[in-house]
C-alpha cells in the first residue's frame, strides 16, 4: 500500500507484488523499482509539468519605477518552472516579455503570486503588475 501527498492532494496505490526471490537483498531492489516507478506515474498522471513541450507567455509590464524590470526579473528567476525571459520591445513605459516555461498556465500564476507578481488578462493580452 502506497499513500503518498501531492500538491496537498492524498493519493492512496495499492501494489501488489509476488515474492520471485529467496534473496531478500533482490526482493528490497524490486520493491523499491516498482515503488520508484508508480511515483513516477502518480506525479505524471497529475500533471504537474511537462517538461517535453515548453509554453510561451507574451505579457506587458508597465514601467513604474526605474527598477521595476531588475525587480521582476529578480522574482522571475525565484520561479523554477521559468526557463527564460525575452524582452520583445522596451520602451519608456511598458516592457513586452516573452516568458518561456514549463507545466500549465494555473501553475506559473500561481507560482507568480507567490513571488507578489501577478498576472492578469485583459481582453486578450496578459499583463504583469508588482506588488
Amino acid at each position: 500500500f502506497l499513500r503518498t501527498r501531492v500538491l496537498n492532494k492524498k493519493i492512496d496505490k495499492t501494489i501488489n507484488l509476488k515474492k520471485n526471490f529467496k534473496n531478500s537483498d533482490k526482493l528490497n531492489e524490486e520493491i523499491i523499482k516498482v515503488i520508484s516507478e508508480e511515483l513516477v506515474n502518480i506525479i505524471k498522471s497529475q500533471n504537474l509539468i511537462d517538461i517535453r513541450t515548453p509554453s510561451f507567455l507574451n505579457a506587458r509590464l508597465k514601467i513604474d519605477s526605474k527598477n521595476s524590470l531588475v525587480e521582476l526579473k529578480k522574482k522571475l528567476k525565484k520561479v523554477k518552472l521559468i526557463q527564460n525571459i525575452y524582452i520583445q520591445e522596451l520602451n519608456n513605459k511598458d516592457v513586452y516579455l516573452k516568458i518561456k516555461y514549463l507545466g500549465k498556465l494555473e501553475k506559473i500564476v500561481k507560482k507568480l503570486e507567490n513571488q507578489k507578481v501577478f498576472l492578469k488578462l485583459a481582453g486578450d493580452k496578459w499583463s504583469l503588475k508588482l506588488n
